[in-house]
């Protein structure tokens, strides 16, 4: 072991001291370890000198760059991050550390393009692939989850940021493919409305109103399919679980309770239902194109404005008093009341394409009285009873 430590310091001329050998040691062992208080708190001439002495190391070179995008030494993390993945092209990590560089500098959209094509080829690299039936529920949803944060999401964030600078070319297609193929590969236990409302909400801010309207009405469809009790064979029997011997020695003061609560919940829940649901809801997304044309315009410019109202604003609403900590003098207010407008406007439009719907006069009325406009709103009320004495109608929202 000491003639081949002796070897490697000849063949670099290196001379170590006992602190330096410390300093290697800290940094080589394992940086996937450190915080990032740790790494914005380095000594970037120590760590320098150290990847000077030891340059084919992979460790020392990735806590290196590491440091530099902790630091936001984005130029200098670029132009090594670069020579370092022409060598160790599998570091799918840091080539979307890179891709979330180049989107921070406003990169152009050929380099965005190329960089996230090499992302992907990097992630496939260092990834085998992996038949999620074979795993227990836990560990499905576990890698479920990896896959979603490390592949698809910097996928998501980088046809974002190319689809806001590039508007000739029609990217929004692309995501929504990205949505499906991430749906897909779901399993059965986890929800799927928080990705169709993600979907829904990028759909409405590039004016994808057709698509929109598809998918929020998948997003409806998604909420009614009842998920509990839910495990590896999709049906458990949670007062079976309370019921197993041994599974705790002392007598539980709260059994009864419990498994009436169990019993209630077991009810509820109804295999054939989840089933049906379930695989409709796929049925309908393998054509999503089909159905996203067969909207009616009216149809289209009230459910995007149902979706602006029901779970856009509030959503909204709430990211904003998290970042302004409730302060309503900071113009969080305004940019409430700017969507408001949209579905406003967007329920004008449908009203004036079928002016015999009492649902699209009241809702304009209700949205005329939440922004403020209370006078205007009374006569709209009224319309929206005249309409429903005069005429049966249909709803807009299509019932699969």
């Amino acid at each position: 072991m000491d003639n081949e430590s002796n070897n490697n310091n000849n063949n670099h001329n290196i001379e170590v001291n006992a602190g330096e050998l410390n300093d290697i040691s800290f940094y080589m062992g394992g940086y996937t370890n450190l915080t990032d208080e740790q790494l914005a708190s380095a000594d970037k001439e120590k760590l320098v000198r150290i990847r000077e002495k030891f340059p084919e190391n992979r460790d020392i070179s990735t806590v290196f760059l590491k440091y530099l995008f902790s630091n936001k030494n984005f130029d200098e993390f670029q132009l090594n991050a670069e020579k370092y993945l022409m060598r160790w092209p599998h570091e799918y990590d840091l080539r979307a550390k890179l891709l979330k560089v180049y989107i921070n500098l406003n990169a152009e959209n050929s380099l965005i393009k190329h960089h996230l094509e090499k992302f992907k080829d990097s992630y496939k690299m260092a990834h085998y692939p992996i038949n999620y039936n074979e795993l227990e529920i836990s560990k499905q949803e576990r890698l479920f989850e990896i896959n979603k944060e490390n592949y698809y999401n910097v996928i998501l964030t980088s046809l974002e940021y190319l689809a806001k600078i590039d508007k000739k070319h029609k990217y929004t297609d692309e995501i929504v493919l990205i949505y499906i193929k991430l749906l897909k590969k779901a399993p059965k236990s986890i929800k799927l409305t928080p990705f169709l409302f993600d979907l829904c909400r990028c759909l409405y801010e590039f004016k994808e109103l057709s698509s929109l309207t598809f998918f929020y009405d998948l997003m409806m469809l998604s909420e009614k399919i009842p998920y509990t009790n839910l495990d590896n064979n999709n049906n458990i029997n949670s007062s079976e679980v309370l019921k197993k011997p041994g599974a705790s020695k002392k007598p539980d003061p709260f059994y009864e309770l419990k498994d009436e609560a169990c019993k209630q919940t077991e009810e509820v829940f109804n295999q054939e239902t989840f089933d049906i649901l379930y695989n409709r809801l796929f049925q309908l997304l393998n054509i999503w194109k089909e159905k996203a044309v067969s909207y009616s315009k009216d149809e289209i410019f009230f459910i995007t404005a149902e979706f602006i109202i029901n779970e856009y604003i509030p959503t909204l609403s709430q990211v904003l008093n998290t970042i302004t900590n409730n302060d309503t003098n900071n113009g969080s207010e305004k940019i409430i009341n700017y969507h408001y407008d949209k579905a406003i406007k967007y329920l004008k439009k449908a009203i004036e394409f079928n002016p015999n719907n009492p649902n699209y006069y009241y809702k304009y009325a209700a949205c005329l009285k939440e922004s403020g406009k209370a006078k205007e709103a009374e006569y709209f009320f009224k319309k929206a009873f005249e309409a429903e004495k005069l005429k049966g109608h249909e709803k807009p929202v299509k019932k699969y």
